[in-house]
């Protein structure tokens, strides 16, 4: 591994828009945390905030909801990341928690015209990233996938029944990568590097589609934990960087113990997190500002009040 190799990690928390609470509004803290490997410099911490409230809860035709608020909250992460690289010089690695890539679930009930201007800005950060030399990695703990298990039942099919493939055709269902995998990937070590197929692939310029290996993070060779890590395409053509990555996960999941996590994706986490006190002080002061404007209604709804009554018990 190259001796110093900065490492930046970035994770965000929110707090959901609630009409029957006095103050209606939404928050999203994305903290990030910065170390260099092979320094004695301490890690350095940043948090940006955004607080959007009255019409800056609606988009262009419905309001802001729980999907909505964690696709704002995973580009602000991925734009962070793509800001901070620019004071470093290479290496550099960037992390965050879960999939690269930028998801918008498959039920068709999110604002599709949220996502499409929220896509751009998020290929322009991975561009960015690219362009500085930071390879950047979306780290999947504990995924419940079945990604290369499907790639086997599709490679049991001969070619002319290709149209069973993922419907009819599923005699591994109910096994996922990670049964498939514990049992040969040894500590440490990890699989070939796979592409990812999605409905989404054709929105991605070459260089940045999307692929994953599984990674052995455990240090117990009876006791396997197995993640998934997502990279996008210019990070797998360079041999080195995915080793240096690869090394750089299995020694941030080391610092934390037994519970095998990378530290600082662990730290940006605690940066990030909204306590109840600040969540208060929040309320408070958006209070203030709409009073000032002229607004008074700024009580509990009737329902809200009602669950908030004391004494009461779940029956």
């Amino acid at each position: 591994m190259t001796e110093k190799i900065t490492i930046l990690a970035a994770d965000g928390s929110q707090i959901n828009p609630n009409r029957y609470t006095p103050i209606d509004f939404c928050l999203i803290n994305v903290g990030a945390v910065q170390m260099t490997c092979g320094a004695s410099d301490p890690p350095t911490t940043r948090i940006q905030t955004k607080i959007m409230f009255e019409d800056q809860l609606f988009t262009t035709n419905s309001r802001l909801t729980e999907r909505l608020v964690a696709l704002i909250r995973d580009l602000s992460e991925r734009e962070l990341l793509a800001n901070m690289v620019e004071e470093f010089q290479p290496p550099i690695i960037t992390l965050t928690d879960g999939p690269l890539e930028l998801w918008i679930g498959r039920e068709g009930n999110i604002d599709a015209q949220t996502y499409e201007k929220s896509f751009q800005p998020y290929l322009n950060a991975l561009i960015k990233l690219a362009h500085h030399g930071a390879s950047t990695a979306g780290y999947i703990d504990k995924p419940r996938g079945d990604l290369v298990v499907r790639l086997l039942e599709i490679a049991m099919l001969p070619d002319e029944q290709m149209d069973r493939a993922g419907s009819t055709h599923r005699p591994f269902l109910g096994v996922t990568d990670i049964n498939l995998f514990e049992n040969f990937l040894e500590p440490c070590q990890r699989s070939a590097i796979f592409g990812i197929q999605s409905h989404t692939l054709h929105k991605y310029p070459a260089d940045l589609a999307l692929h994953f290996f599984y990674l052995n993070v455990s240090q117990d060779e009876h006791r396997p934990y197995i993640v998934r890590v997502e990279i996008p395409t210019w990070v797998t053509k360079e041999e080195q960087i995915v080793n240096e990555l690869h090394a750089v996960l299995i020694h941030q999941c080391q610092i934390m113990g037994i519970r095998t996590y990378p530290y600082l994706l662990h730290r940006s986490h605690e940066v990030a997190l909204v306590t109840q006190e600040e969540k208060t002080q929040v309320e408070n002061m958006i209070a203030l500002e709409m009073s000032r404007r002229g607004f008074f209604n700024v009580n509990h709804s009737h329902k809200q009040a009602v669950k908030d009554l004391p004494g009461r018990t779940r029956m």
